[in-house]
Order: structure tokens, then sequence, then C-alpha cells
């Protein structure tokens, strides 16, 4: 993707996995381990922030609603969802559905409830 034929992601990665049971076991722990670090509102600061960009995906000539999955996941651990906003982007039309990827990605803010 970056054109380097001598680049290549590392392999813990997320970026390496499909979407499906290990990738979502593995965003899940990280949404948990950054509520666990992540500092909590107190009478004087507000919760930390923090801004998620992710986007749906095609598989199989169908849209996989994976943005609303990482929504819901971050919300059951507990952050609060503050606002999401749509984003256009071109995409890469590289690789496999290259011609049927989504027209966008999502931008999520989210605050460390008490």
């Amino acid at each position: 993707m970056t054109g380097d034929p001598d680049y290549t992601l590392d392999p813990n990665n997320t970026g390496v996995l499909h979407y499906g049971p290990e990738y979502q076991a593995r965003h899940r722990a990280f949404y948990r381990e950054f509520w666990r670090v992540a500092r909590p509102p107190t009478d004087k600061h507000r919760g930390c922030r923090f801004v998620l960009n992710v986007s749906d995906i095609v598989r199989d000539d169908e849209i996989i609603p994976a943005a609303v999955w990482h929504l819901a996941t971050c919300v059951d651990i507990g952050w609060k969802w503050l606002r999401a906003e749509r984003v256009p982007t071109p995409r890469m039309r590289y690789g496999a559905n290259r011609e049927k990827r989504v027209d966008g990605e999502w931008v999520f803010e989210f605050e460390r409830a008490a």
C-alpha cells in the first residue's frame, strides 16, 4: 500500500486481520485496556477523550457494518459516546472488492465516564 515492497505491517498490527472473531477480540481488549488506564472525570476535569476512526468493509459484495460494531463495543465497555461524523474518502482501489469499497469512514468521539 505504501509502494515500498520491503515495508510490511508488524504481525501484531490488527491491520493484518480480517474482520471476524479474532479481530473483534483484540479490539475489545484494546478498548478495555484504554478504558482502564484513561483518566476518569473528577470535579475539576472531564474524563479522558479519544477519537476513533473506523470504516465499514465489503466482503463477498456485502457491506459489513464494522463501524457500528466498534461503536457498540466501546459503549458497552463504558465509554460515553459524544459524537459521530461520517467523512467521505476516495478509498484505495486495490485488492478484492476494489470497485465496491464503501465511500467513507466514521470518526467517533468518546469520553471516559465515571
